[in-house]
């Protein structure tokens, strides 16, 4: 209704969906807080284009080329590396994060014990709307891994 603050958009991603999240931008744009949930709209409107991402979680999990390094597992007893038939393979997950003021942020799992740490960051001015590129995010997420597993 017209007395509303607030717009809530969710999970637009048809061309009738496109169509609409358009039309209300333009109308409302300027005089409204429009909020658009897990946003699949592709391409982006262009009346999209100077909005901000305030929160996103976008999950992945990273596949080598290459035979995947051997992490360490730690016996539940005493803490220390088990016999290497008890290792297992690494299959890192990711997140890539945004909570809005904060930077985009890459967290990483490699299944060592730690839990997810931060891997990387880009100040969302940097990148738009979307967020990091698929090539950068790659990028750091090789870097990490190149690092965690130096020998």
């Amino acid at each position: 209704s017209e007395k509303e603050d607030i717009i809530i958009i969710s999970a637009p991603i048809s061309r009738e969906e496109l169509v609409g999240v358009r039309w209300l931008v333009s109308k409302y744009g300027k005089s409204k807080t429009i909020i658009i949930f897990n946003n699949k709209l592709n391409p982006l409107p262009n009346e999209l284009m100077m909005a901000e991402t305030c929160y996103s979680v976008f999950p992945l999990i990273a596949r080598s080329v290459s035979p995947s390094p051997i992490v360490p597992s730690l016996s539940e007893k005493d803490g220390t590396n088990n016999s290497p038939q008890q290792q297992q393979q690494a299959n890192p997950k990711i997140v890539l994060l945004r909570r809005f003021p904060s930077d985009w942020e890459i967290h990483i799992d490699v299944n060592d014990g730690l839990g997810f740490q931060l891997a990387a960051s880009v100040p969302a001015t940097d990148v738009g709307m979307r967020g990091p590129s698929m090539d950068w995010i790659a990028s750091r997420v090789k870097q990490h891994m190149q690092v965690k597993f130096r020998q």
